[in-house]
């Protein structure tokens, strides 16, 4: 049990609730009875600040070994993003061996997608999750107190909604709050004899019988008062952070934070081999209260310049997203705006587009020059990609001007293929042309080829549109030849794959043959699967019309290895079709209804409206065999698929 607990605190990463809690037995028996007996999946504990809020949720976890696997806390305090939760859910089951959940963190899928299937695993997992201080999350909406942001109100909304018998939930705050989610409850703390529990600590600290100042304001003043030099510093560094730091960041002499730990203005936990440091809400409120505008500005400086060290150092993003935050407060926008640069890029790429958007909207708004110019792109392409069309094109033509009086023509031409995109599917394809072409100018003068190639297959796609064939194939064609041997293969497979069916339309087989026979060259099935298993498919049907039947059936069982492994059952379910065609073809009546009875089952699971074509060919089958052979064969086949299993091919 203890080794349990080891870990638990491990994962906790909350401040010990320390020897002196007391006073909370009621409280502690309320949360186990609404967890373990009432079903409850999720409590809130509020009080004022000092009544002990963090610490209860502490000795709760502390003192369940049995109950939960593991327990992992978020420190809310100054905001927290429903990116930063899923990301940190996924390291935290990754570490622990929980499930591999690398590939939902870099995937640049939607933040509801990541969610629903994480919320899978909570749902099997004995995790006790801690919300720690989400007062700053908290806003009034209709009347009552929510969760503001509603990205992270529905992510946390879902998280509990699905957690069925797995894992449970606590949130502390000073404001009571609701969310739209059955099974949550709420307990409200308040003193224990007469005082909160920091001014007891307090008190016992400074061996006094009674706080000369009452209120929080006093007691701050009073304890504060008895730092010595080396406390007072490490406290005033400490207090421009809103979430733990090493400690390093605030002081090279541990000495000076046991005045802060013995006190209750600072709490301690272990993160690995690193000792961590976090201010007290009442705290930090008094010292920035307190302190002179300026000094305040420079300890936040000094803080946010650490945390994008850190944050390099570490390799962790989050670091870098609070330095910025620090940097705005600091009203330091420009070095804000450079980090907003530096992370964009890595943010857009696994999918955070509501933290990109926010950061980047304010680098519009603030920063100045390149910097601004960036961002104001940024913003337009997420707002494009919202379908929010009027900004966008707002956000992109000013960004567009700012470029254009700096010179910068690679930061036109990105900004110019966005314009193009937004006036192709607004179906201004004349527009498009224009911005599409003088983009394409600016990237050949670059020598961007995987730019060119883009570019080259849009231009593509608008000509094919417009009924421009053989424009829209010598397009293509072009831009085949220029992405060959870039880093992305991408271009070149989206060439070759609408070249192959261009051909295929037009009776021109060899040619598309050609075409899809050099874009699976070219792809690497284990970044894109899906693409290699439709060329596959492709290429099956070609040989199959070209009357290679040997070659159709080698193309289409390829196909269907690479569909069976990335389990899309649509695409499974049309090579087996295709192979059951190819299969009547050469009479081996046995096989062709065996692939097409398991195609028809998957396009029934799959809710294809293709099972019509698979219940034709079986008609054609029962037409040129009889009925009674059909039936005799048919009846042998779904007998031997019951007792061994699908066996196709």
């Amino acid at each position: 049990m203890s080794d349990i607990k080891t870990q638990k605190r491990k994962s906790l990463r909350l401040p010990s609730a320390g020897e002196s809690f007391r006073g909370r037995s009621p409280e502690l028996k309320e949360l186990r009875d609404a967890f373990l007996e009432k079903g409850i999946r999720a409590v809130g504990i509020h009080g004022g600040a000092g009544m002990g809020k963090t610490s209860l949720a502490v000795k709760f976890a502390e003192s369940l070994p049995e109950e939960f696997d593991y327990a992992l806390s978020f420190e809310c305090r100054g905001g927290i993003k429903a990116e930063e939760i899923v990301f940190r859910l996924c390291q935290f089951l990754d570490y622990h061996d929980i499930g591999s959940f690398q590939n939902i963190i870099l995937s640049p899928i939607p933040l509801e997608l990541k969610i629903e299937f994480l919320s899978k695993f909570l749902s099997r997992t004995k995790l006790l999750l801690v919300f720690d201080e989400i007062d700053s999350s908290i806003a009034p909406e209709h009347g009552q107190l929510t969760i503001g942001d509603p990205s992270l109100r529905d992510s946390l909304s879902s998280l509990i909604a699905q957690s069925n018998e797995g894992t449970r939930f606590i949130f502390t705050s000073t404001s009571r709050f609701s969310l739209p989610v059955e099974h949550m409850t709420h307990l409200e703390i308040s003193e224990v004899d007469g005082r909160s529990p920091l001014q007891h600590r307090a008190m016992e600290f400074l061996a006094v019988s009674d706080i000369s100042s009452p209120g929080p304001d006093g007691l701050m003043k009073q304890a504060i008062g008895s730092l010595d030099s080396g406390a007072l510093s490490a406290l005033k560094n400490l207090s421009a952070y809103e979430k733990a730091v090493p400690l390093t960041a605030v002081t090279q002499d541990p000495v000076n934070i046991e005045p802060l730990l013995g006190c209750g203005l600072a709490g301690t936990f272990k993160s690995g081999d690193q000792d961590m440091l976090t201010i007290h809400t009442l705290a930090r409120e008094h010292m920035r209260e307190s302190l002179p505008r300026e000094q305040w500005k420079e300890l936040t400086l000094r803080a946010a310049a650490f945390r994008e060290t850190y944050g390099r150092e570490t390799g962790v993003i989050w670091h870098m997203i609070y330095a910025h935050d620090l940097y705005a407060e600091a009203m330091d926008f420009q070095k804000a705006a450079e980090i907003t640069s530096e992370v964009s890029p890595t943010l857009l790429s696994w999918g955070q587009m509501g933290l990109a958007y926010e950061i980047n909207l304010i680098a519009a708004q603030s920063a100045e020059g390149e910097l601004r110019a960036k961002a104001l792109y940024n913003v337009g392409s997420i707002e494009m990609g919202r379908s929010e069309y009027e900004k966008a094109m707002e956000n992109l033509e000013s960004g567009l001007a700012l470029f254009e009086s700096l010179n910068d023509s690679a930061g036109i031409s990105n900004v110019l293929i966005q314009i193009a995109s937004i006036h192709n599917n607004r179906g201004r394809l004349d527009k498009a042309l224009e911005a599409y072409q003088r983009a394409l100018r600016l990237k050949e003068e670059l020598e961007d080829k995987d730019s060119v190639s883009l570019i080259l297959n849009r231009l593509a796609q608008i000509y094919l549109d417009s009924d421009q064939q053989e424009k829209a194939i010598d397009t293509f064609k072009r831009s085949a030849e220029m992405s060959s041997g870039t880093e992305s293969s991408q271009p070149l497979m989206l060439a070759l794959e609408k070249l192959g069916g261009l051909h295929a339309s037009r009776g021109e087989v060899d040619e598309a043959i050609d075409a899809y026979e050099r874009g699976i060259e070219t792809l690497d099935p284990r970044k894109d699967p899906n693409s290699m298993t439709r060329a596959l498919n492709r290429l099956g049907g070609l040989y199959f019309r070209k009357g290679d039947a040997g070659k159709a059936l080698e193309y289409l069982k390829r196909s269907l290895k690479y569909s069976e492994l990335t389990r899309n059952k649509e695409l499974s379910a049309i090579n087996l079709l295709e192979m059951g065609r190819v299969y009547f073809e050469l009479k081996d009546y046995r096989a062709a209804i065996s692939n097409t009875i398991i195609s028809l089952a998957l396009f029934d699971a799959s809710s294809s409206e293709s099972k019509s074509a698979a219940l034709e060919l079986l008609g054609h089958m029962e037409k040129e065999l009889g009925q009674d052979e059909f039936s005799r064969l048919n009846e042998e086949i779904m007998k031997e698929l019951r007792e061994k299993g699908p066996t196709p091919g």
